[in-house]
């Protein structure tokens, strides 16, 4: 078969017989039984502290070992990483007597596991095609507990006897890891509780419309430059949240937003329930560094904070709803952005709950919750009112 047959049938050509010995012989070994046995591999070495892939599969099913090889000699690299295909890795990152046993608990112990920087991993096979729910949330944190549950196609973790720049070692703890079916089968024993939502209309029923569309009203125009701007939301919401919406005429919009918008001119419209929120300096130093998602990540801690700090309870944060009510000036991409960087630093907790419809359907949603981390101080104020509101002050004016 030519080459660029074999191209053609997404199979990467083997590279010419190349010398290894400038890679570690144990290493060498390693890959070659680790592609014997059928893993994805992919050479690391790009990149300043050279974690990242220097080839990918590109639509090909696997990178041939000598290939593999080639790149970490060329690259002077002896890192490698395995593609989690069909596998699951509980790659604890605090080395506690809590998080292993968090572990065991959960998951159950794997006999193979890999010594990794900063803990361990443990390594599992995938049960069907469906990626693990409490993989695709990939995090648990909370108290001296750090875990990252990876799977998943593009999802890549440090091979045995791999070695970072900085010197890190990956190194099995229990023997090689053997062939794929050979591993345990991943089990989690404590998902989160499912919501399950009746089949049944979620949108606003008639008689309800006209003040849920007022309140819309109201609430928009605080953050839109136009009336014709406020008028096009509440389209879009009266045809989303609405029951019946065609029988809800645009002429009754238009005279919604003529009067919320003559309240606003006139300065009558105001919120109800102002708190103070108070951040730490090293929170606000850290988020300041990060370009672009790093303030709108400390816009929405502050949002965040004011609305669920006395509480302490899980709540949603929906980018989409979000953005559409304009509450901040950047969209629903940089508004996710913004909620994975305060996972990420520790000030919310994440966690993944799905939810199933009557109809069969799956889905999942997140939810958070404030860590207390970055606040600065113990004692929290409560606001007067958590629910955001607007009212219409009485003889108000500018």
């Amino acid at each position: 078969m030519s080459q660029d047959n074999r191209k053609r049938q997404g199979v990467l050509a083997e590279a010419p017989a190349q010398t290894t010995s400038d890679l570690p012989s144990k290493l060498v070994t390693e890959i070659g039984r680790l592609f014997n046995m059928g893993y994805r591999l992919v050479p690391l070495g790009k990149g300043v502290d050279g974690r990242r892939p220097s080839t990918m599969f590109r639509g090909q099913k696997r990178v041939p070992r000598d290939i593999v090889l080639r790149r970490m000699q060329e690259l002077g690299s002896h890192n490698y990483a395995v593609e989690l295909v069909g596998l699951v890795v509980v790659d604890v990152d605090t080395d506690t007597p809590e998080a292993h046993s968090y572990v065991e608990r959960r998951f159950g112990l794997s006999p193979f596991m890999v010594k990794s920087p900063k803990g361990t991993h443990y390594w599992y096979r995938l049960q069907g095609v469906a990626k693990p729910a409490v993989a695709a949330g990939n995090k648990i944190r909370f108290g001296s507990v750090a875990i990252d549950v990876k799977s998943g196609k593009n999802e890549l973790i440090a091979g045995p006897h791999a070695c970072r720049l900085d010197g890190g070692e990956y190194l099995p703890m229990s023997g090689g890891l053997p062939p794929m079916d050979r591993l345990p089968v991943f089990v989690d024993k404590e998902p989160p509780k499912a919501i399950v939502l009746p089949q049944t209309s979620m949108r606003a029923p008639v008689g309800t419309r006209n003040a849920l569309i007022t309140k819309k009203a109201a609430e928009f125009c605080g953050f839109l430059d136009t009336q014709e701007e406020l008028f096009e939301e509440l389209r879009s919401f009266r045809n989303a949240e609405l029951d019946n919406p065609e029988t809800f005429p645009d002429e009754e919009i238009r005279q919604i937003v003529r009067w919320a918008w003559r309240k606003r001119i006139e300065g009558k419209l105001a919120f109800k329930g102002r708190s103070s929120v108070k951040v730490s300096y090293d929170l606000a130093a850290e988020l300041a560094q990060i370009k672009n998602d790093g303030p709108n990540a400390m816009m929405l801690y502050i949002k965040v904070q004011h609305e669920h700090g006395a509480s302490r309870r899980w709540f949603s944060i929906d980018p989409a709803a979000m953005a559409t009510a304009k509450i901040f000036s950047f969209g629903r991409d940089a508004i996710a952005k913004a909620a994975k960087c305060l996972v990420e630093h520790g000030v919310l907790e994440r966690r993944e709950v799905p939810i199933l419809h009557e109809s069969g359907a799956r889905c999942f949603k997140y939810d958070y919750r404030l860590t207390g981390k970055g606040e600065g101080f113990n004692s929290y104020i409560i606001p007067r009112n958590q629910e955001r509101a607007f009212v219409v002050i009485e003889g108000g004016g500018s």
